[in-house]
């Protein structure tokens, strides 16, 4: 079957850490973390990957789940209002979705692909969710990436062998 990843980052964090200090910056990143919690089912797991940046793995979960999962955070987000001394402040996310098989090899790749999706969603505006579809561009990208990295363990191992030839004008 298929999981899910959710990847959001904080939209207004660095406004919170910049005019409160950084322990309302603590404060709100734990707050996070609790709520998130809250929405887990038992074989989900959830963290914060660094920053202001969080992540959720769906387990067997499809992307719908997913979609409807960052909703509801999302909007626990919103209502949210982060009170420091005397400021208040709204705490909206952006979310990137990406969806996975049993195929998927690395789980770098699922993150960036999520990480993606995520930056996609802040473009668009303060809290959009965004669900990432690889498109020609970014699949060449990724080959071509892991093409270097195939000829860089190769030439590593030894596997490869350069020869070279010298190239001489025929006549004078």
């Amino acid at each position: 079957g298929h999981s899910a990843v959710i990847y959001f980052d904080l939209d207004r964090f660095r406004l919170v850490n910049a005019t409160c200090g950084h322990e309302a910056g603590d404060d709100l990143l734990q707050w996070v973390a609790t709520r998130l919690h809250e929405f887990l089912g038992p074989s989900d797991s959830a963290g914060r990957i660094g920053g202001d940046e969080f992540a959720i793995l769906l387990v067997g979960r499809e992307l719908g789940e997913g979609e409807r999962l960052a909703h509801d955070v999302q909007r626990r987000l919103l209502e949210f209002r982060f009170g420091f001394q005397e400021k208040t402040f709204s705490v909206g996310a952006s979310f990137g979705l990406v969806s996975f098989g049993a195929e998927t090899r690395r789980a770098a790749d699922v993150l960036s692909a999520a990480d993606h999706a995520c930056r996609q969603a802040k473009d668009a505006g303060r809290g959009r969710i965004s669900v990432y579809v690889e498109d020609e561009a970014m699949a060449q990208t990724r080959s071509s990436i892991q093409w270097v990295a195939s000829i860089q363990r190769h030439l590593e191992e030894g596997g490869l062998r350069l020869f070279g030839q010298s190239i001489h004008a025929l006549s004078p």
